[in-house]
């Protein structure tokens, strides 16, 4: 009966079991109901909270394990995470215990839901990769699309800078609106930076939670009293993280992806596995990918997934600082993209119009003789009078739209 109720209801006390015994007839205490559970290799534990997912953000999250199922560890390293996080001034929030067995830990019963935004006094942001925490910062006033791009302007690079990350570094956050704003989705396109795609409701797949675990308790250790000391301790504890940021933020790949159906409830499951080591590269010494790998002279128009890998979303060739390539492999590279764009190799990201919407021509540009001819072959008309006091008509005259000698040459105006 003992081990049938906590497997119906994992948080069902020791002191309602024996409440439910006594009713029954049976008289027992909590150690004898403590034993009997472990026997069966149930023991109590502080149920995992969770984010509350639906199952549009189950598919997403499984999609997105899937895309990066084989990604080696080189790749993770050269991410930069980041996130906010809320700190309260009094201490982390209570836990809840349930009874379950070895590596059930994530299952449903055994776990709390969470939202995002929970109580707090201040608002921070961080950053950190593989080589060490970035910059922290107390956000003070209210963060939206536009006050975010200056965060990241003001934080990130010199970030970026400081942890010494290769050239085409990745960038993650989640899909806080403020970080799908026009405002930071411009900022972004801007500087050329590669964004991780991320799933929604995912804060669990972010490494930098275990930063944040972790400085919420060093922080509660030292017991701050008001909010300036809040701040400072959070400031202090972050700068010492570094001696151990490898344990806290290491992790495994996944090596398969599993769905287990109970009942109606959907398990997926990672089984997870050491990943090999990337091979070195032949001239490891070169800076340009294209001499460290010695493809110099291998590659032509046709060898897509080798110029996939300089491309923007929009279709343009990446510049050299992202890219890494020196001044002759670039425009090696833009003349093979150019020509697998013209040979129909690579997809054409320019965006159709609308069927019903009417294409109109640009108008010409006028200079400032209300031409279309170049200001170079136009002769100004003067007013009337002494050789020493002559000056040009006002611009926009009327009389200068119909008194100046025309040249040969246009205009030169870009369409």
């Amino acid at each position: 009966m003992i081990t049938r109720t906590v497997s119906k209801n994992p948080r069902t006390t020791r002191g309602d079991l024996v409440n439910d015994l006594q009713r029954a007839g049976t008289k027992v205490t909590k150690a004898t109901i403590s034993n009997t559970l472990g026997h069966q290799g149930l023991k109590s534990c502080s149920a995992r909270r969770v984010p509350l997912l639906k199952p549009v953000h189950v598919q997403a999250r499984l999609k997105f394990a899937r895309e990066h199922l084989d990604d080696p560890e080189e790749d993770w390293e050269n991410v930069i995470w980041s996130d906010e996080t809320k700190i309260e001034l009094f201490g982390k929030n209570s836990t809840r215990r349930v009874w379950r067995r070895k590596n059930a830990e994530l299952h449903p019963k055994n776990t709390i839901p969470t939202v995002k935004h929970g109580g707090g006094n201040i608002m921070l942001w961080g950053c950190f990769s593989a080589k060490g925490p970035g910059r922290l910062i107390r956000v003070k006033e209210r963060m939206n699309g536009a006050r975010y791009s200056e965060i990241l302007s003001d934080n990130l690079l010199p970030s970026a800078r400081a942890l010494k990350m290769k050239r085409g570094w990745v960038f993650q956050h989640d899909n806080d609106p403020k970080h799908t704003a026009r405002a930071t989705k411009e900022w972004l396109r801007k500087k050329h930076f590669k964004v991780l795609e991320w799933p929604s409701q995912s804060p669990d797949l972010n490494p930098i939670e275990n930063l944040w675990r972790e400085l919420k308790v060093r922080v509660a250790q030292r017991q701050p009293q008001n909010i300036t000391a809040l701040e400072e301790i959070c400031m202090e504890e972050w700068a010492k993280i570094p001696a151990t940021i490898r344990s806290l933020t290491s992790f495994h790949v996944c090596f398969s992806v599993v769905e287990k159906q109970e009942g109606k409830t959907t398990i997926i499951e990672g089984h997870i596995l050491n990943t090999p080591k990337a091979p070195e590269p032949p001239n490891s010494e070169a800076k340009c990918p294209i001499y460290r790998w010695n493809l110099q002279h291998k590659y032509n128009y046709t060898d897509v997934l080798l110029l996939s890998q300089f491309i923007r979303p929009d279709g343009g060739l990446l510049p050299r600082r992202i890219t890494g390539l020196c001044l002759e492999e670039h425009r090696k590279i833009a003349i093979c993209v150019q020509m697998a764009h013209r040979a129909g190799l690579l997809p054409d990201h320019k965006p159709e119009p609308p069927a019903n919407q009417i294409i109109k021509k640009p108008k010409q540009q006028l200079n400032r003789y209300l031409t279309c001819w170049s200001t170079d072959s136009v002769k100004p008309i003067y007013k009337t009078g002494l050789k020493w006091c002559k000056r040009r008509m006002a611009v926009g005259s009327p009389l200068l739209k119909y008194n100046v000698r025309y040249g040969v040459k246009h205009i030169n105006i870009k369409h």
